[in-house]
């Protein structure tokens, strides 16, 4: 059995794996001889069981390779990943809170339709590019499965652990001229913004000319009109678009004069969204208490440009008064407009589901989400 010290002897061979060095409490880098592959070797704790079917493979998760059952205890063999470093080992050597919480919303991200159960910040790595993996899956207690209660909760109060704490933060609106466009261009200009500490600039307003697409046959039109006009394509928190822009989800809360709710138990037809980018997925959200939860989800588009209006075919099921939202996955944008008052757009982090959630609306005054949902009465 090696030992947990740095110093381990580079010949040692365990449970077919040639240990090289400790990564961490009874982790290691080793070498695989009869497949000449390296991994990250995991000794689990004695008495301990794993359940590999609960390792789910998706983007965003290491790989799990082998597990091993050895006189010396049960070993697990995952994909090694050069040069990353730990949620721990990165808080600890005074990453900025920016960076930290652009790590915790890809976790959450990756966590969506999945459950780990008994996630640690050792078993959020980074590597050097930035890019957030999961590891740590199947260990015994951890949850049954997607959406159990138990391990869906512990992996919002892991998730919360980790913070640190979102802190509100607001776009100013500066005064703006008129926004000419010749048909099928547009023109930039520039809008003030804040950020708390010193992120994503504000995003660049510009001028929409493609006209609305027609409602679906017998289809009422929930949401915005999608007019042409100015409008701003914007991430979560109301920035210019970047591969470290968090995920959200986003609704219009409030709108007078424009429908927000299905009027009929029914489907879904078509979605439509202006200046949005990035991967989206139409949610269907009904109403718990005071807050929302999450009903339907349409499959995942991805829009590659910003410059029109996309609409997406479905058949979703949506019950009476429910609302509809964009889930927005990291790097991704949505189209907002300046909206008459009263108009409000409120923004869940992290994924919506187990319970009911309240959304904040602390930066979403005056703002319209340019989203139109087309649902038609079943038939």
């Amino acid at each position: 059995m090696p030992s947990d010290e740095t110093s381990t002897p580079p010949t040692e061979l365990v449970a077919g794996f040639r240990i090289e060095r400790a990564l961490g409490e009874s982790v290691w880098e080793a070498w695989q001889p009869e497949l000449g592959r390296r991994v990250a070797l995991r000794r689990l704790p004695p008495g301990a069981r794993f359940d590999g079917l609960r390792w789910p493979e998706r983007d965003g998760i290491v790989e799990l390779y082998a597990v091993v059952d050895d006189p010396g205890g049960t070993y697990v063999a995952t994909q090694y990943v050069e040069g990353a470093h730990t949620f721990a080992e990165r808080r600890a050597a005074g990453a900025r809170p920016r960076e930290l919480r652009r790590v915790v919303a890809a976790a959450e991200a990756t966590l969506m339709g999945a459950v780990h159960g008994d996630l640690t910040e050792h078993d959020v790595l980074i590597t050097p590019g930035g890019r957030v993996l999961l590891t740590g899956f199947g260990r015994a207690g951890a949850g049954a499965g997607a959406g159990t209660g138990t391990g869906a909760e512990a992996d919002r109060a892991a998730l919360d652990r980790l913070g640190p704490r979102r802190r509100p933060r607001t776009v100013r609106w500066s005064a703006v001229g008129a926004v000419v466009a010749a048909a099928g261009a547009a023109a930039v200009l520039t809008i003030g913004g804040n950020d708390d500490d010193g992120g994503n600039p504000a995003a660049p307003m510009q001028a929409a000319s493609a006209p609305a697409p027609a409602v679906a046959a017998g289809a009422t039109a929930v949401g915005s009109e999608l007019a042409p006009g100015a409008l701003r394509t914007v991430d979560c928190e109301g920035g210019r678009p970047s591969g470290s822009s968090e995920p959200c989800t986003i609704m219009q809360s409030a709108s007078p004069g424009r429908p927000l709710v299905a009027p009929v138990s029914g489907l879904v037809r078509s979605w439509s969204v202006r200046g949005a980018r990035g991967r989206l997925s139409l949610q269907v959200l009904q109403p718990a208490g005071d807050g929302f939860v999450a009903y339907n989800g349409s499959p995942i588009v991805t829009v590659a440009t910003a410059d029109a209006v996309r609409t997406f075919a479905t058949s979703m099921s949506v019950p009476r008064g429910a609302r509809f939202a964009l889930e927005v996955a990291p790097g991704g944008a949505v189209g907002l407009r300046r909206a008459a008052r009263g108009a409000v757009t409120a923004r869940f982090f992290g994924p919506l589901r187990g319970e009911a959630r309240v959304a904040d609306d602390s930066r979403g005054r005056g703002e319209e989400l340019l989203l139109r949902v087309d649902v038609v009465p079943r038939g």
